[in-house]
């Protein structure tokens, strides 16, 4: 096909959006992550239930959110820490619907999951021992629970123990695990509210790896910051970083 519009790599499986609203999944599937209703894996895309209205696909730690044209999350797959929100902690190899809401725009996977509501605020839902889910405690969630109390944010985005969200006025805030600096803020301790990353208003898009986050500011510069153990914040050298630092590299 010609006519795949997104992809996304979780543990081991990918998943990826047609053009044809229909999504489709390969890979590793113990766990039902596939959302075929098996756990067969597959070695060639397999298309996931009979909807073809689904606008975007997240594959986490073997387990696969999805947002539907209604505005409805729904997700599948693994479900240990409750991160497919569905109320409880028993897996699924069908898309199960999150809640009651069809207000949902954008939803992220990793070890928890995140998504933003149509109303600006950021819910999270899942493994939160380390905070990840910004709701001010460490306890885990089986549905969406609102971070923090803005109603501003415009993206979020999931990593593998931390969180970060891009705001209205071009801050960014994260959350969550924080050993090697991946929250931004200068230090190294978990926070479960959301917290600054470095001092710019000028930020236009994020992405959070495992450990590390990086974004792209308004002028098009990139900039990463946390764990660097294997040069992957693109600096030139492999100390973790606790603040957001510019890639200075030409790349031609």
């Amino acid at each position: 096909s010609t006519s795949w519009t997104s992809v996304s790599a979780g543990a081991y499986f990918t998943c990826a959006h047609h053009a044809s609203g229909a999504i489709y999944c390969w890979g590793y599937n113990d766990d039902g992550n596939l959302g075929l209703g098996d756990a067969t894996e597959r070695h060639t895309p397999a298309k996931v239930g009979t909807s073809t209205s689904w606008t975007s696909v997240s594959a986490g730690q073997y387990f696969t959110c999805a947002r539907h044209s209604s505005g409805s999350i729904y997700c599948w797959g693994y479900n240990a820490y409750g991160q497919l929100g569905v109320g409880d902690l028993d897996p699924r190899d069908k898309p199960t619907k999150v809640g009651t809401s069809t207000s949902w725009t954008s939803v992220s996977a990793a070890n928890h999951t995140c998504a933003r509501h149509r109303s600006g605020s950021v819910y999270c839902w899942g493994d939160n021992s380390a905070g990840a889910l910004g709701v001010g405690d460490n306890d885990n969630r089986t549905k969406p629970t609102k971070a923090g109390t803005s109603t501003h944010w415009t993206s979020v985005s999931s990593g593998d123990g931390h969180t970060c969200a891009l705001h209205s006025s071009g801050a960014i805030y994260c959350w969550g695990y924080n050993a090697s600096g991946q929250i931004g803020n200068g230090a190294s301790l978990n926070l479960n509210t959301p917290t600054k990353a470095g001092t710019s208003t000028s930020w236009h898009k994020l992405a959070t790896g495992g450990a590390h986050t990086c974004a792209i500011d308004t002028s098009g510069y990139a900039y990463c910051w946390g764990n660097n153990g294997a040069g992957q914040l693109g600096l030139g050298d492999t100390a973790d970083k606790h603040v957001p630092t510019k890639i200075t590299t030409t790349v031609n």
